[in-house]
């Protein structure tokens, strides 16, 4: 049955414009149509749906598949697309509220449940797009593409634009083409289709369902050879058609192109083993990514990428492209052999007589070549060697590989005078040893004994070799006392931290004091003493560090101020001492500040805090609009406790503003209020609608209290708009009802 729109109203608007204008612009055409392997026939479709003012509602389209001879079947879920779902994402153009969902047969009318269905109800050659929602009256029109996929011949397609229309504008009719007078003959059907080879350049086919008294013919036609049932055809895709009278069917089916045969692998220049790589390389030139290349024999071998690296031996090497192969030779050398590192002899070196070294090559093999570097001054005979001093590399060659050792032949030794290092002065009386060794490992004696009294110089005499003597004097010094700039006086605390008393004295003496510190936490006279490092022939001293006593820095405490207010610091203590404040003065914020003394005052620093005290603004609750601004009363004490007065500062119709002023003393700013004047509508409740004759009465009081009359009087037989006005002395505007 028809679904009921929701109010009366609209009902009667529908039955009266209805049946103009409805969908009569809408239109199908078939943009594509394709014959499937299993017969079946995909439709691709494009419908404009036009929803005109007059369509009040739309739930939905309808297309019909018809043929004078067959029944046509819609296929939903098979093989081949049908579009099911229709929303928004499917429209080319336009918009629609909800998702149409596509049903054929039984499913027809079982989401939309719409008497206007019925006609199409269990159709398999109707498909509908459905929805159970209702789009509603819209002027939007909307484009889309969809695919259906029938099995059976269609010879036009019927397009119900709106169903709910019921209009015969809203029906179109598209031809497909397609003759469906009874007319039987097989699509043909094909065996394993024989594609191309490396070697065979066409691929062959039969027609499985042959029947010799059909013409077969293919397009395209170029290259094919149709003999009999056979058919032979170079690359490409065709369709068959089998013809029998007028009555013609086809299939369709496709040859690959021929597989490619790789060309023989080219290499390039082989990079053969060496000394020192065992393997060669080479590269093939004319490497395809899309081959794959393997070696024969595969072992020691590594391909990649065109790179290929490869032990001792002779590799053939194939290039495949599917069952297409080529193939080519290449051969990689033995490694060449390299000699051991030349290995050597106790070396003879040379002696205070003899200017040159010699040693023997212990590995010495007489088929390879031996060579140094440098190579002058020395001679190499038969695995004998004999250099003059430095030091050389000695190379073992067999054909490009070398191997190498080095030795060095020591210069040869000259007279040496040994030398050693100064003994530092002693001081009367203190001890010393006279090494028996030179720093050049030459040992010897000293003479004369040692003398601890006296500045004595002593000879040493080499016990042996190419060596010759010599003298060291040794000093005795005489002793020194210390002296040191003098310290002080400090003030008491003036040093925050221990200072370091100096440790070495104006004469260059080294020592250490008791206490090491100078200390300025206690006032009086501090007597450090000094020691000297032992060996300085030096005597021991003191030093008196004076400390006086401080003195304590006090003022009058500031009285606290208002925020931006003025004061000042006093630039001298109570005790005289004369000093500066720090930081500079602030008269916003309370601040902590501190005083220091000038220089050279043994006085304390000192601080103090001067409270500023925040500005107030004074707050009140707000007066409520009234009707004569010269009775309105403030409190002159805020909501925060100020005190202070109010004065009228200006007044207009709207209203009046007021000025308050605080009493002194009291860190406060003034504010202001502004008291609103108001007139309040009175509220009355709406009488209903009366019949003509039927009576009511206007209150004369309203429903906020306010009292008053109403004009004109009373009409009982027409609407008649009437107006209250307040009695005097009521603070209230007029209303109408």
């Amino acid at each position: 049955m028809k679904r009921n729109l929701p109010i009366l109203l609209v009902l009667c608007t529908f039955f009266i414009f209805f049946r103009g204008k409805a969908c009569d612009n809408s239109t199908i055409t078939i943009a594509n149509q394709v014959t499937n392997p299993d017969g079946s026939i995909t439709y691709t479709l494009n419908l404009f749906v036009e929803l005109g003012t007059a369509d009040v509602v739309f739930y939905g389209f309808v297309l019909k598949f018809n043929s004078a001879n067959n029944t046509p079947t819609v296929v939903i879920g098979g093989t081949y697309p049908t579009t099911t779902p229709l929303s928004n994402i499917n429209l080319t153009s336009g918009s629609i509220s909800g998702t149409l969902v596509a049903k054929t047969g039984s499913g027809i009318n079982s989401i939309v449940n719409d008497s206007d269905w019925n006609s199409y109800d269990n159709q398999t050659n109707v498909i509908s797009y459905e929805s159970g929602q209702l789009f509603g009256a819209t002027t939007v029109s909307f484009n889309t593409q969809i695919q259906v996929t029938v099995s059976g011949c269609v010879e036009s397609i019927f397009f119900d634009s709106n169903v709910n229309s019921g209009a015969p504008q809203c029906e179109y009719l598209v031809s497909t083409g397609q003759n469906c007078s009874p007319c039987s003959i097989a699509a043909p059907t094909f065996g394993t289709v024989t594609q191309p080879t490396c070697t065979t350049p066409t691929g062959s086919f039969t027609i499985a369902n042959y029947n010799p008294s059909y013409t077969y013919s293919a397009s395209p036609s170029v290259g094919v050879v149709i003999s009999g049932s056979t058919i032979t055809a170079p690359a490409g895709s065709y369709t068959v058609t089998a013809t029998s009278g007028s009555c013609t069917n086809t299939a369709s089916v496709t040859i690959n192109a021929q597989p490619v045969t790789p060309p023989s692998p080219s290499f390039g220049t082989v990079t053969q083993p060496t000394c020192t790589t065992a393997t060669g390389s080479f590269t093939i030139s004319n490497y395809t990514s899309s081959f794959t290349y393997s070696s024969s024999p595969s072992s020691g071998i590594t391909i990649g990428s065109g790179s290929v690296t490869a032990s001792a031996g002779t590799y053939t090497i194939s290039a495949t492209n599917g069952s297409c192969t080529s193939s080519a030779s290449v051969t990689i050398n033995a490694q060449p052999v390299t000699p051991l590192s030349p290995s050597f002899g106790t070396v003879t070196q040379p002696t205070c007589t003899t200017a040159t070294g010699s040693f023997t090559i212990s590995n010495y093999t007489s088929s390879f070549t031996y060579s140094s570097s440098p190579s002058s001054g020395i001679t190499i005979v038969s695995g004998s060697v004999t250099a003059s001093a430095g030091t050389y590399t000695i190379s073992a060659t067999n054909g490009s590989c070398t191997n190498t050792a080095s030795v060095t032949i020591n210069a040869q030794p000259a007279t040496q005078t040994p030398t050693f290092n100064q003994i530092s002065g002693i001081c009367p009386g203190g001890s010393f040893t006279l090494p028996l060794a030179s720093l050049e490992g030459i040992s010897g004696t000293w003479s004369p004994p040692i003398n601890n009294s006296t500045t004595t110089q002593y000879t040493f005499t080499p016990n042996s070799g190419c060596a010759n003597t010599a003298t060291m004097t040794v000093s005795v010094n005489s002793s020194v006392t210390p002296t040191f700039t003098q310290s002080g006086p400090y003030c008491q605390n003036a040093i925050l931290a221990q200072v370091m008393l100096p440790s070495s004295s104006i004469e260059g003496i080294t020592g250490s004091w008791n206490p090491g510190m100078i200390s300025t936490a206690n006032a009086g006279d501090i007597v450090h003493s000094f020691t000297a490092d032992a060996g300085q022939c030096a005597t021991n001293t003191t030093m008196t560090i004076v400390v006086n006593a401080e003195v304590l820095s006090t003022f009058t405490q500031v009285e606290p101020v208002c925020e931006g207010g003025t004061f000042v610091l006093p630039s001298n203590s109570l005790e005289g001492i004369p000093g500066s404040w720090s930081p500079p003065i602030n008269n916003i914020n309370s601040t902590l500040y501190t005083f220091t003394p000038d220089a050279g005052e043994c006085a304390t620093t000192a601080s103090m805090t001067v409270s500023i005290i925040s500005t107030v603004t004074p707050s009140f609750t707000q007066i409520d609009p009234v009707c004569n601004i010269q009775s309105v009363t403030i409190s002159n004490t805020s909501n925060n406790g100020i005190t202070g007065s109010w004065s009228l500062t200006s007044s207009n119709a709207s209203g009046g503003l007021f000025t308050f002023t605080p009493d002194a003393g009291q860190c406060a700013t003034s504010t202001t209020m502004t008291v609103a004047l108001t007139s309040p509508q009175p509220e009355f409740t709406q009488i209903d609608p009366i019949c003509p004759g039927e009576t009511f009465t206007l209150p004369t009081t309203s429903n906020d209290g306010f009292t008053g009359s109403w004009t004109p009087a009373e009409n009982f037989n027409a609407t008649t708009n009437y107006t209250f006005t307040p009695g005097a002395n009521q603070c209230a505007a007029s209303a109408t009802m």
